[in-house]
């Protein structure tokens, strides 16, 4: 896997999936993970994706493959992260098609009104308008800050708290919700608490007037982490916006209806590209 290297900051690592034809110039799609994640988690979507476009998975700053050759201590800001995706949107060399779940997807509307030109279509996928203090008290877990749920429980032991609270329905695949504290706990705890610090400066109502691509919102139904207000502010403020609400209202719904997500995806990113062909 690839690594982008820059002078004083950290490395970040991402992978290609690319089983386009070769003589056919596929589309760029980045799919890229929430909070504490990694690229990995995006495994399921792969095989509905990587036939139609080069799909690219990003391992955000300290977590998954990315370096961790910074102090943890350090104040990131959400600038600093839009700086990493456009480090990598370079790298590929044209603008992409972008797809975030969760904090990814707020990452994509810092990314896409910061950073015009970079980003051909958005689509958001569980995605809030900002960790606002409500849901920084509701990932603290019962303990004084997020930070410190975080330093308690550690990296697993967080994950499976969170997993039992909005993340997942009883009845899901034991084992797929094992897996997925599992693969958390791989990135270190002290890199999940300097991102802890930095998630909160995302605004996305304030990125919303500069977001001017066609864009895609998959959400749960309306309950426990949606709710009437985030979608009539996302169609107000992207009037472009085409918004389908899964019937499903846990928020890993990126784990919980791949193929369903992945082919919603697929067709969006495909009508852009035949339009902008015949166009």
């Amino acid at each position: 896997m690839p690594i982008v290297r820059r002078p004083g900051k950290p490395g970040l690592n991402y992978a290609v999936d690319d089983f386009t034809d070769p003589w056919k110039d596929a589309p760029y799609l980045i799919l890229q993970h929430g909070f504490g994640r990694s690229g990995r988690f995006w495994y399921n979507w792969v095989p509905h994706l990587a036939g139609r476009f080069k799909v690219v998975r990003p391992d955000l700053r300290g977590l998954g493959g990315s370096t961790e050759d910074f102090d943890p201590e350090e104040r990131f800001t959400i600038e600093d992260y839009v700086a990493d995706v456009e480090a990598i949107i370079a790298e590929l060399g044209r603008p992409v098609h972008y797809c975030g779940e969760s904090f990814g997807g707020l990452l994509g509307l810092e990314l896409t009104a910061r950073r015009p030109g970079l980003v051909k279509s958005l689509t958001l996928v569980a995605t809030p308008m900002r960790i606002s203090p409500e849901a920084q008290k509701m990932m603290s877990l019962g303990y004084p800050t997020w930070q410190d749920a975080l330093r308690t429980l550690g990296a697993k032991g967080w994950s499976e708290a969170m997993n039992g609270e909005l993340r997942f329905p009883p009845d899901a695949d034991r084992a797929m919700i094992a897996w997925f504290a599992a693969e958390m706990a791989k990135n270190a705890t002290a890199n999940l608490i300097a991102m802890s610090r930095a998630v909160p400066t995302a605004d996305g109502d304030a990125c919303l007037p500069e977001i001017k691509v066609p864009a895609l919102g998959l959400y749960p139904k309306q309950g426990r982490s949606n709710d009437a207000a985030l979608m009539e502010t996302l169609k107000t403020g992207i009037p472009q916006i085409e918004i389908v609400e899964v019937a499903c209202e846990y928020h890993a719904i990126q784990m919980l209806e791949p193929e369903l997500l992945a082919g919603k995806v697929a067709a969006f990113v495909d009508g852009l590209e035949t339009a902008a062909k015949t166009s």
